[in-house]
């Protein structure tokens, strides 16, 4: 299976009424994406790295590797502890669906990690095949794989309205 290794970067907002942290959010998140502003986001990518050896003029796959990345950037409401009930339930209920959504976006990392993985294993122990057409097959399934998985997160997105329609909608 592949090697996961995931992080979380917060970046701080602070205030004290649901205007107060829109407004923060709009200001330190950072996110911006085709002049739209976002509340988080999730950034990943898949690595590999095959091992091969030479058979009678070709190659075959002996062993391989496969990694992904995935670092979630989410807002972190400094006061959030000592508000008052209802914007800190409000805030909760946002910040619930905002990671729910975030978490649909890492599905997608970790599917595409699995099948660049499915399709590595696949290789190891097939027939030898010139050296230069696996270099470019490999090249070219990976690369398709990726943008498959990429097609349907911007679906995704559309569909969800970047978590809007799931909750993930503060003020």
């Amino acid at each position: 299976p592949p090697q996961v290794n995931i992080e979380s970067d917060f970046y701080e907002i602070s205030g004290d009424s649901a205007e107060d942290l829109r407004r923060e959010m709009n200001k330190n998140s950072g996110i911006r994406w085709l002049w739209n502003r976002y509340d988080a986001h999730t950034q990943w990518d898949v690595k590999w790295q095959y091992d091969w050896r030479a058979v009678t003029g070709s190659c075959v796959v002996t062993a391989y590797t496969t990694a992904v990345d995935i670092t979630f950037r989410y807002p972190n409401w400094l006061e959030r502890d000592t508000a008052a009930e209802p914007l800190r339930q409000q805030w909760d209920t946002f910040y619930t669906a905002l990671v729910a959504h975030e978490n649909g976006h890492n599905d997608f990392a970790m599917g595409a990690a699995k099948d660049i993985d499915d399709y590595f294993a696949s290789l190891v122990g097939a027939p030898p095949q010139p050296c230069k057409t696996l270099e470019k097959t490999v090249a070219s399934r990976v690369k398709a794989i990726r943008k498959h998985y990429r097609r349907m997160e911007k679906r995704y997105d559309r569909e969800t309205q970047h978590g809007r329609n799931e909750g993930a909608l503060f003020p």
